[in-house]
């Protein structure tokens, strides 16, 4: 059997990745970051270690991460917050996620910073800061 975040990972993505903007174009497109090596050559693959579970892009082409946790249970690891410390310097977008609404909700809040962007209110590449706040004060 499947590991649950596992699980909640594939449908947060499966849902994110059918959403449209009001011209029918994707919002956001997200796959899986498997990490690990290839077992002959060893060689490794995926973002490394404490990257998100879930990467894409945004309509706009920037980077949107998703950490996905179990809710009640999910714990942020120290690899994660040092990995979304050194994205944050890469502009990248994104946060933690414990339901495909809080994704709904992390996706909104990426497209906000992109429009603000654009139009001036922000500085180009302004970073929306991981939630650590989902994670019950951890």
């Amino acid at each position: 059997m499947k590991n649950p975040e596992t699980i909640l990972a594939k449908n947060i993505m499966l849902y994110v990745n059918r959403l449209r903007d009001s011209a029918g174009r994707y919002r956001a497109r997200l796959i899986r970051n498997r990490l690990g090596s290839d077992s002959l050559t060893r060689i490794p693959f995926g973002l490394g270690t404490g990257s998100p579970d879930l990467v894409g892009v945004l309509a706009s082409g920037r980077l949107f991460c998703v950490e996905v946790k179990m809710p009640k249970t999910g714990v942020i690891r120290e690899s994660q917050k040092k990995w979304w410390r050194a994205a944050k310097l890469w502009k990248v977008t994104g946060g933690y996620a414990r339901s495909k609404e809080e994704a709904l909700e992390l996706l909104g809040l990426a497209e906000h910073l992109e429009r603000e962007a654009a139009r001036g209110a922000l500085p180009l590449g302004a970073s929306l800061e991981p939630n650590h706040d989902r994670l019950g004060g951890q």
